[in-house]
């Protein structure tokens, strides 16, 4: 753990390195003094997080219990919270709804595309991503305007830098939360600053105050919000492209929440023993990925080529704790990517790195 320890590296880095020393379709390492399995074969992933979900039901990572806003986040939640909310959350991400968001989300690539041209020349690309879609989240699931393109300084933005920027406060906090939870909970560490979970708990509140005041519908995720705090019973129930070579999370957690013996071995995966899927592991793999380093969009080209029999292309976890927002994800890229392509040519400065640095 000491390459962890000291940020020398990152945990998918981490269980890549493990990954590619063996060719054991799973093995064992041990975190402090915790024994962790970490799987590679593909059919044993796809038994962990799809056929046999119910004996790995939550993620490993921390749901704070001092901290109760944090503690509800869909990600970190646990059974049977978790089975309670997800299904209440799902109607904001139909096709239906997903096609009433794209106007919204159209203009908002309209914006970029006039902040871009007004300031052409070299731009740091995940900093007008980063705009891109903290516009396209506040508008879809807050139902207001954050105006990142308007304002450098915009607060929406000063919260996603706060959560996903590189910090040590951050480094240190949220490494505990995956391997040293009770020093997480006994030192009440924040996974997020408590001033951004603040703010956005005070824009969401208003904004749902208002719409219940005025009856208006943004057919967003304020409106699901709304409708289910009607429902008296159910409030009291809930307590209210790159992707394959850069995954949004470069690993997969599961926690055994019953003896599981592996298929075809006598090994038993024990109650409560921490299982990990080292994705960036899977997504380099030149058995699945020929020429894995090379950037090539055309090995997709043919969906069926993938994920058969098992699982090794995860951009998106899979299995009924797969991201809820995928499809709202991919939609949002793809706008976003046609408007900057149907106007500007993109070229490479000599500030850019060829290999980029985790």
């Amino acid at each position: 753990m000491l390459e962890i320890c000291t940020f020398r590296t990152t945990i998918g880095e981490w269980l890549k390195d493990f990954y590619d020393s063996t060719k054991e379709p799973f093995f064992g390492i041990f975190v402090f003094d915790e024994p962790y399995l970490v799987l590679k074969s593909p059919e044993l992933i796809k038994q962990v997080l799809v056929k046999d979900f119910s004996s790995f039901t939550d993620r490993t990572v921390l749901a704070p219990k001092h901290d109760k806003l944090v503690s509800s986040m869909m990600f970190l939640q646990k059974s049977p919270h978790w089975k309670t909310t997800r299904p209440k959350m799902t109607p904001i991400f139909t096709s239906g709804k997903l096609k009433g968001m794209f106007p919204t989300i159209n203009n908002i690539g309209l914006r970029m595309n006039q902040y871009i041209r007004k300031n052409l020349g070299q731009h740091e690309a995940k900093e007008i991503c980063a705009k891109f879609s903290t516009d396209v989240i506040a508008k879809c699931a807050f139902g207001i305007n954050s105006h990142c393109f308007d304002d450098e300084d915009a607060q929406f933005r000063k919260v996603g830098r706060s959560i996903f920027d590189f910090r040590w406060r951050n480094a240190i906090n949220q490494t505990a939360y995956f391997f040293m939870q009770g020093w997480a909970n006994l030192l009440h560490l924040n996974f997020v600053d408590k001033w951004a979970t603040t703010y956005l708990k005070d824009v969401f509140w208003s904004v749902i105050k208002q719409r219940e005041e005025t009856n208006m519908k943004g057919n967003d995720l304020i409106d699901i919000i709304v409708d289910m705090r009607k429902n008296k019973g159910l409030c009291d129930e809930i307590q209210f492209e790159t992707l394959r070579k850069y995954p949004v999370l470069p690993f997969l957690d599961r926690r055994c929440n019953a003896d599981y013996q592996i298929s075809g071995t006598n090994i038993v995966i024990e109650k409560g023993m921490p299982v990990y899927i080292p994705m960036l592991g899977l997504h380099y793999d030149e058995q699945y990925f020929p020429e894995p380093d090379k950037y090539k969009p055309e090995r997709f080209s043919d969906k069926n080529a993938y994920n058969g029999d098992g699982l090794y292309y995860l951009p998106f976890g899979e299995g009924p704790r797969i991201c809820i927002g995928e499809r709202f994800g991919v939609l949002g890229t793809k706008v976003g990517l046609v408007h900057i392509l149907s106007e500007f040519e993109i070229e490479r400065t000599p500030d850019t790195p060829r290999t980029y640095k985790i």
